[in-house]
């Protein structure tokens, strides 16, 4: 009850009837509450309920015009806008877990999974939704999901599906940009399919799965620390064309890896960015400077694969110039 004392050691005994200005995250997170209502001055709730797996319902005061429910999650108002229109839709903020079960669509009008929405949900198979802006931070960690399908041009933010361990492919064209540990430690993960505009893969975003091919164009493209990291099943790696630089230890700890292929766009390295990658052939096109990185500063094996002409340097050059990338 609002009168009483929070005891988050005896929360399963109380239903919270009303709070206001609730701004913390975490201030319910890992407590074994059964129900909640939202009051009237409630503008935030994001993360407030991570990993309360015993919630069974959330009310909302008829005052509150900023969230919604349909029984089975909880929504906020929110505008977009192309440059152009402006249009209100949801963002999905919190499932009741004991509602997700199974295969979820999500409505129409959801354009955005915020922070925690499906934290440690443990029984979600495939997850749809229509028309997406990004995943937000955690959204899935620690779940069950099986399966994502969105549409749109959406980012996909830190840790979003960190640990989802019955995750086995993606499909990512329609994504431009992945954060930190975005993947990390998806052990069933065999199957990625990238963006050919994708312009980050964030530190640790894919390691520790189960890839065993990685092929990725991009656009001006930056491959985080460890992105790679400790794949034990990864063999082979094309950074084709769009792909611009590499910080350290990205193929660490890929014990299976054989063969790296690095096109003329990849251009700048850490000093580190091949550290464990001793046993690898790179596959280099003459001329670029990733063959100049490699066989001038490093001691690895490699083949030549291609050559850079001068008459596609002058291409290229053009291209640039006149925006045609």
């Amino acid at each position: 009850d609002e009168d009483e004392p929070y005891n988050r050691e005896d929360s399963k005994k109380y239903t919270i009837k009303a709070f206001e200005y609730l701004d913390s995250e975490d201030a319910f997170a890992n407590t074994k509450i059964k129900s909640i209502h939202i009051g009237r001055n409630v503008a935030q709730i994001t993360g407030a309920f991570k990993n309360c797996n015993m919630l069974e319902s959330i009310t909302i005061e008829p005052g509150n015009t900023l969230f919604v429910t349909d029984g089975n999650a909880v929504y906020q108002k929110t505008n977009i806008s192309d440059g152009y229109k402006t249009k209100e839709v949801l963002m999905l903020e919190y499932y009741i877990p004991s509602k997700a079960n199974g295969n979820i669509n999500l409505k129409s009008d959801v354009y955005i999974i915020n922070d925690y929405a499906f934290y440690g949900c443990k029984n979600i198979g495939e997850v749809k939704v229509d028309e997406l802006i990004y995943v937000g931070y955690s959204a899935f960690e620690n779940s069950s999901i099986t399966k994502f399908t969105a549409g749109g041009e959406y980012y996909i933010f830190d840790s979003a599906f960190r640990n989802c361990k019955n995750l086995q492919s993606i499909n990512l064209e329609n994504v431009d940009y992945i954060d930190n540990a975005a993947f990390e430690n998806c052990t069933s993960l065999k199957n990625v399919t990238f963006s050919e505009n994708i312009g980050q893969i964030g530190a640790l975003a894919f390691s520790n799965t189960g890839l065993t091919d990685v092929v990725i164009y991009g656009y001006y493209c930056g491959i985080y620390e460890g992105a790679f990291m400790n794949c034990a099943n990864l063999q082979s790696v094309k950074l084709e064309e769009g792909v611009n630089y590499l910080e350290m230890n990205v193929f660490l700890g890929c014990p299976s890896l054989k063969t790296i292929y690095l096109s003329k766009t990849v251009q700048y390295f850490d000093d580190n960015a091949f550290n464990g990658c001793d046993n690898v052939t790179f596959e280099l096109v003459k001329n670029t400077d990733a063959y100049d990185y490699i066989v001038d500063n490093t001691d690895f094996d490699y083949e030549i694969v291609g050559r850079y002409t001068l008459w596609q340097r002058i291409i290229d050059f053009f291209r640039m110039l006149f925006g045609l990338d």
